[in-house]
């Protein structure tokens, strides 16, 4: 029994914290398009899918908001 509460409980830290870094993820794109908005007459802001990918890849290198907007 011991061993079925230590598994479950590895694997409720494991999803945490990859929910986690979903969510993170997610505000990221959130502040870019929020910046996007603000400089672009186009409402909603809709992202290509290479754009998707670079705010993938520059929140994977830890590039601040500002840093990745200026690279779209």
């Amino acid at each position: 029994m011991l061993i079925f509460y230590i598994i479950c409980g590895v694997l409720v830290f494991a999803g945490s914290g990859l929910f986690m870094h979903l969510n993170r993820l997610a505000i990221y794109r959130r502040r870019i398009i929020r910046q996007l908005a603000a400089n672009s007459k186009q409402t909603p802001v809709i992202l290509s899918e290479s754009q998707e990918q670079k705010i993938k890849q520059n929140f994977l290198k830890g590039l601040s908001v500002k840093e990745c907007y200026k690279e779209l």
